[in-house]
Order: C-alpha cells, then sequence, then structure tokens
C-alpha cells in the first residue's frame, strides 16, 4: 500500500475512535451523577453516609472529573495512530495533523455537548422534539438557546477543574516517577536516569496538542460569553496559568520542541473561525427566541448578517502567504549574496606574511627605478 492508502486508513481509524468515543462521552456527561455511583457501589454509599461533606463536594464536579479522566486517553490514541498507520516524515508533522485531529475532534465530540447542555432534561427535549425540527430544522436553534445558559454550570466546573493541569504539568509528574524508579529499580546513575527519563510524552505535551487544549478552553468561552458572561474570567484565568506554565517549561525544562514557522497559529486561528460560526447560530436562535412572538426577525436577521463579515475575516487569514518570504526579503537576501560572493574573490594572502609581501615589493621598486 502506497503513502496515500496508509494515510486513507490512518484517517478511517481517527474517524472510528471519534464515532466510538461520541457515545460514551455524551453518556459519561448527561448521566454520570455522584448519587447514580453510590448506587452501583454500597460500599461507597456507607463511606459518604459517615462523611457528608464528600457528597457535597463531589455532586457538583463528579461528572466533570469522570469526562477529564476519560478524554485523557483520546491524545495517546491519536498519536499512535498518526504514527504506526499514517505515512508521516517527522515529529513535527506529527505536531501538525495531533492539532488537526484535535480540533475535529474538539467539534465532533465535545462542542456538540454544548447544544446537548449535558444533561437528561435536553436530551429528552430534544427527543421529544424531533419530529418538529425535522419539519423545521430551523427550529433546533431555538431550543438549543432555551437550554444553552443551563449548560454553562458545568463548563464552570469544567474550567475550573483545568486550573490545576498548569500546575500537575509543571511538576512534569511522569518524569519524575520515571527518573526515580530508574533510579530505584534498574540502579541508574542520576545522569543516566534522568536521559532515560527524557523526553516527555508527546502525544499529550506536544505542541499540537496543547494547542488542540488551549483552542477547547477558547471553543467553549465563545460559546457562553454572551449568555454567561462569567466564563470569561475563569478562561482568563485558565489561560494565564497556562501562559505562565508553558512557557518555563518549552523554554528552560523540557526537551526542544521543533518549529512549525507558524502553521500552528495558523490552523488554530481557521478553527476558531468554525467556533465562532457556531457562536453566531446559537446567538441568533437566542435572539429569536427574545423577539416579540418571534416575529421581528431584525436581530436574528442582523446576527446572521455577520456570517459575512466571519467570511471576510477567514478568507484574509487563508491568504496569508505565511511560509513564504516577502518579494523584498527574496531581493534584498540575493544582493546580499551577490556582494558577500564578490568580496571572497581576489588573492589568498596570508596574515602572517602580509608585511614581508609589502617589504619585497618596495625593494624591487627601488632595483627597478
Amino acid at each position: 500500500m502506497n503513502s496515500a492508502g496508509w494515510n486513507w486508513a490512518g484517517l478511517a481509524a481517527i474517524w472510528g475512535v471519534f464515532t466510538l468515543w461520541v457515545p460514551f462521552v455524551v453518556l459519561i456527561s448527561s448521566w454520570t451523577t455522584f448519587g447514580a455511583v453510590q448506587e452501583m457501589i454500597p460500599t461507597l454509599k456507607e463511606v459518604v453516609k459517615r462523611h457528608m461533606w464528600l457528597d457535597k463536594l463531589l455532586t457538583g464536579v463528579f461528572a466533570t472529573i469522570a469526562l477529564k479522566v476519560f478524554l485523557a486517553f483520546l491524545p495517546s490514541a491519536m498519536y499512535a495512530i498518526i504514527r504506526t498507520v499514517m505515512s508521516v516524515k517527522s515529529g513535527t508533522e506529527v505536531q501538525i495533523k495531533m492539532q488537526s485531529f484535535g480540533c475535529k475532534e474538539l467539534a465532533s465530540t465535545r462542542l456538540p455537548k454544548l447544544v446537548t447542555s449535558l444533561s437528561r432534561g435536553v436530551t429528552l427535549t430534544l427527543a421529544a422534539n424531533s419530529v418538529s425540527i425535522a419539519q423545521k430544522p430551523g427550529r433546533i436553534f431555538r431550543v438549543l438557546a432555551d437550554f444553552l445558559p443551563s449548560a454553562s454550570h458545568f463548563y464552570f466546573n469544567y474550567m475550573v477543574l483545568g486550573w490545576i493541569v498548569p500546575f500537575m504539568e509543571l511538576v512534569r509528574n511522569a518524569n519524575f516517577w520515571k527518573f526515580h524508579l530508574c533510579k530505584l529499580f534498574l540502579s541508574m546513575s542520576e545522569k543516566e536516569a534522568k536521559e532515560y527519563s527524557e523526553p516527555e510524552d508527546p502525544a499529550s505535551y506536544g505542541l499540537g496538542a496543547r494547542m488542540a487544549s488551549s483552542l477547547l478552553i477558547s471553543a467553549i468561552t465563545f460559546a457562553f460569553c454572551s449568555c454567561s458572561p462569567l466564563i470569561l474570567v475563569f478562561s482568563f484565568i485558565s489561560l494565564s496559568l497556562s501562559h505562565a506554565s508553558y512557557t518555563y517549561l518549552v523554554v528552560y525544562a523540557e526537551s526542544k520542541k521543533p518549529d512549525t514557522g507558524g502553521v500552528l497559529w495558523v490552523h488554530g486561528i481557521s478553527y476558531l473561525f468554525l467556533v465562532i460560526l457556531m457562536y453566531i447560530l446559537l446567538m441568533t436562535g437566542v435572539l429569536q427566541m427574545l423577539s416579540s412572538s418571534g416575529k421581528w426577525l431584525g436581530p436574528p436577521v442582523v446576527a446572521l448578517a455577520s456570517t459575512f463579515a466571519l467570511y471576510a475575516g477567514k478568507h484574509r487569514v487563508d491568504s496569508l502567504a505565511f511560509d513564504v518570504l516577502p518579494l523584498e526579503e527574496v531581493v534584498r537576501t540575493s544582493q546580499d549574496l551577490s556582494k558577500k560572493a564578490v568580496r571572497e574573490q581576489g588573492q589568498y594572502v596570508q596574515l602572517g606574511h602580509a608585511s614581508a609581501v609589502v617589504t619585497m615589493q618596495t625593494k624591487l621598486n627601488l632595483l627597478l627605478g
């Protein structure tokens, strides 16, 4: 099989993983509650009865913790498929594909939870209105607008729990345990154990995976910034902590990351345009719901018309020739190389013999004169 065939096979495998992942994600986030787990595990229920503070602590965040733990394995699965199945030429290309597929996973498995609000009520409501939505597809925006604000509570928990991640990455726990296990069980010296414990896992700590994670936070922020403005505070803290943590790790602690030349940034901006499009559609439904009896369509139409400005911005970003030098730089570089070549032409004279050559030339001139 040629490289194109392997790439198609890898693409099919990744979409197969996404397809299997979606039901589990929706099931965990929609139906997993601490009370349900207590019913399944009687021992846990007895412990909670003796320590009531556990019930208050975990009831609000248990589904979020379960979702984070479950989704933590997805980057490793994607990385294994890209490395073993797809035809990639370098680690940089792997990270670019990790970001690309990570953002597609964001749109296919995580963003749908934004509009289904991760609760039994919305799931049942969408099921009850499935016939009317099939007849009038535009009605889905109004149904989603009814429940979008209630979904923000789940993502408040998601954001706050995410504050722990930058601090955990600062510890570099995987490298820490590998270092000490090598010293303890393999009797390695500190230098050997350090070399064996490096580098960090590129599936979870690579530039592509981290860029996709930051885009997820940005997507949640855009989706809820109007319905629940408090999400702006949580996302600002989360992104600030990530910025401080990754600046230290990438520059001082971790192994040198490949220079992608701006590809990850351009791809990230392109996916943010998709997120903003989803935000515009959701806000169109919200404005339609808030209009008097749904008859005054002025605000929804204006909101929907902003997609033209979004398209213009997307076209401008796509037209950026970020991977090509400007013509002025090409001409200037060519001129500098030409001048350097001219300066290097001529007779080679060793520095130590320069004075001797000058003295001999003077004597010859005197004799001939």
